[in-house]
């Protein structure tokens, strides 16, 4: 598979979002990741044959691409058809694999009911603005969200292991080490991608 770096734009927090050139238009599945030069680049959204993907550095102009050998989960490819729209979900990422989580989102946000947390290991690649969304359960700290996923009526939540305004101050363990979600709920984990 052929690869293009069409452009980069440089986002909040030290993180990149490169459009690349797909060698076709058919769809990628979720948490498509490629390396250039050892950093990994993660699917934030397809159209057609160009990708947008999150990367934590910048690609060079003729950069080489290679993909992470690995079997994808049926539910990664057709999301919709593999996951039960009766069972609430939660997607949680860090770092480049909040890019599947938006991917994620953006897949399901008319047919499941779906929260996400996202870490970051410092800044994000966003502004963080208070939730509109309550969590009742959720620790009381974490009052910051995303807007976009916002915008979709997504419930979303926010860590870092930095002390940031609105966000759970620590890892995704830390948080789940302090706070349990209901039985109900289905955890699907896109750092495992």
């Amino acid at each position: 598979m052929k690869f293009k770096r069409v452009s980069q734009a440089e986002q909040l927090g030290g993180f990149w979002l490169v459009t690349l050139k797909l060698p076709s238009a058919d769809p990628l599945p979720l948490g498509f990741k490629l390396y250039a030069d050892q950093h990994p680049l993660v699917l934030f959204q397809q159209t057609q044959d160009n990708g947008q993907f999150f990367a934590q550095a910048p690609i060079e102009e003729h950069a080489e691409f290679t993909l992470q050998e690995k079997k994808y989960q049926a539910w990664q490819s057709s999301p919709t058809t593999e996951l039960n729209p009766e069972t609430p979900l939660i997607a949680i990422a860090s770092n480049v694999n909040m890019a599947a989580a938006f991917d994620l989102a953006k897949r399901l946000k008319d047919s499941h009911q779906l929260s996400v947390v996202m870490h970051s290991d410092h800044q994000f690649p966003f502004v963080v603005k208070p939730a509109q969304f309550m969590w009742p359960d959720f620790p009381a700290e974490a009052i910051g969200a995303a807007t976009l996923l916002e915008d979709w009526k997504i419930r979303n939540r926010l860590c870092s292991n930095e002390m940031l305004p609105g966000c759970f101050e620590g890892s995704l363990t830390d948080l789940f080490e302090e706070w349990q979600p209901d039985n109900s709920w289905r955890i699907l984990d896109l750092n495992c991608l």
